[in-house]
């Protein structure tokens, strides 16, 4: 036999053997596709869970689908009020929101299940929805309403929160050289590891001293008074403080009253003079999607906006549109108050 014959049949067999996988290489192939396969079953187990859940309760049609979840899980607690006789509390929600819940627990559960807002006083924006059945509601909802909660020392402050749906904690520091503004508090607390949902309205002194009153979850509220040591550079002191207090507290916040006069209604216009900021950098803000309009997530901003809207932004505040009046020269003399 030649040499390149020899060398013909070496390539072929060697080839031949490369090309046959070993018994360890099929063992290994084969799991891989097993575990891809299990992972796209258990995937799709998921897609048709949450279809399911989903499925079992009718929502209002012109709902936004951005609502759906958290609406669900209203729902799957009237539920459980109705079964077990209970008051239920959902988390802090905005007003359009909480108008959803309550539609969707009326087309779900007809009169069985009574919802009831609760935001700790009287004007609060962000409020807690209390679930209970019909036939017991009235007492229920006295009881999570109270004025005080109940934490074990022994357990480490351990909270009990079954009869109670709000707590208030005052936030106090030397702020007269570092004054503190809505946002800051507001990122202080979510940055001390509190989910949005947990609290409430924050109302920023309208004193010398500075400070601020967040309301909260009662679990919450003994969780800042160990957890929250700083708001800006300032050191702060966090204590809980009564509800019975807090009436008539919306009035005692830092507002700014602002008198602007625009060509127009637009969102645009009226949120750079609210807030003091070029028109182009409030713009920026909305095509960002940073500003709300009446707590919705508002990216036109050519939006009309008319008496009595809450106009909110990112870092910035809140505005709210008291009066707009109409002047000869076609112009709109607007009254806005800030909300800092």
């Amino acid at each position: 036999m030649s040499s390149a014959a020899r060398s013909r049949l070496l390539l072929s067999h060697r080839v031949t053997t490369n090309s046959v996988p070993s018994t360890s290489d099929q063992t290994g192939a084969r799991v891989r596709v097993n575990k891809r396969i299990h992972a796209q079953q258990q995937q799709k187990s998921k897609a048709n869970k949450k279809k399911n859940e989903n499925s079992r309760y009718e929502f209002p049609g012109s709902m936004p689908s951005a609502f759906q979840k958290d609406v669900t899980r209203a729902l799957e607690q009237a539920k459980r009020a109705e079964k077990v006789w209970s008051c239920e509390i959902t988390d802090f929600y905005s007003p359009p929101l909480c108008d959803w819940i309550e539609a969707a627990v009326k087309k779900n559960f007809g009169e069985a299940i009574v919802c009831n807002r609760f935001g700790g006083f009287s004007g609060a924006e962000q409020q807690r929805v209390l679930l209970a059945r019909r036939d017991n509601s009235e007492e229920l909802f006295e009881l999570a309403k109270k004025d005080e909660f109940f934490a074990n020392e022994e357990d480490e402050g351990e909270v009990d929160t079954n009869n109670c749906a709000i707590a208030c904690v005052n936030i106090s520091g030397k702020f007269a050289f570092d004054p503190a503004s809505h946002p800051d508090f507001l990122g202080a607390v979510l940055n001390a590891g509190v989910k949005r949902e947990k609290i409430g309205d924050i109302l920023v002194n309208n004193s010398s001293e500075g400070g601020a009153k967040v309301l909260a979850t009662p679990a919450i509220a003994v969780f800042l008074t160990r957890a929250l040591e700083s708001v800006r550079t300032v050191k702060v002191t966090v204590e809980l403080f009564p509800l019975s207090e807090l009436e008539g507290a919306q009035g005692a916040q830092v507002q700014e009253p602002v008198r602007t006069y625009e060509a127009s209604l637009r969102l645009d216009a009226v949120a750079s003079a609210g807030f003091r900021c070029a028109r182009s950098k409030m713009g920026e803000d909305i095509v960002k999607g940073n500003v709300k309009l009446n707590y919705n997530v508002c990216e036109k901003k050519n939006a009309t906006v008319g008496q009595g809207d809450m106009i909110s932004c990112r870092g910035r505040g809140r505005v709210e549109v008291k009066e707009i009046l109409e002047q000869q020269n076609d112009r709109y003399r607007i009254e806005l108050v800030r909300y800092k």
